[in-house]
């Protein structure tokens, strides 16, 4: 929680996230941090990071990333 993920970091996870989307037939729906799938027991992605998860901004990203657009990665102050 100390440390921000810079675009490349994101464009780098959005990327493979695509991909791994594609390949399994996953829906960007139904994305999720491991802090959604174990409560209480991590606070991993971290809130850098979890904020786009939940804002469904990441998602978007992938989606993009998907169409074969390469998404413009801001990260937030």
């Amino acid at each position: 929680n100390v440390q921000r993920p810079d675009a490349r970091q994101v464009e780098a996870c959005v990327m493979l996230t695509a991909w791994l989307c594609e390949q399994f037939g996953i829906d960007s729906r139904l994305i999720r941090g491991h802090r959604d799938v174990a409560p209480g027991q991590t606070s991993c992605p971290g809130k850098e990071f979890e904020r786009y998860l939940s804002s469904g901004q990441f998602q978007s990203w992938v989606d993009q990333a998907r169409k074969g657009k390469v998404p413009l990665i801001k990260m937030n102050p």
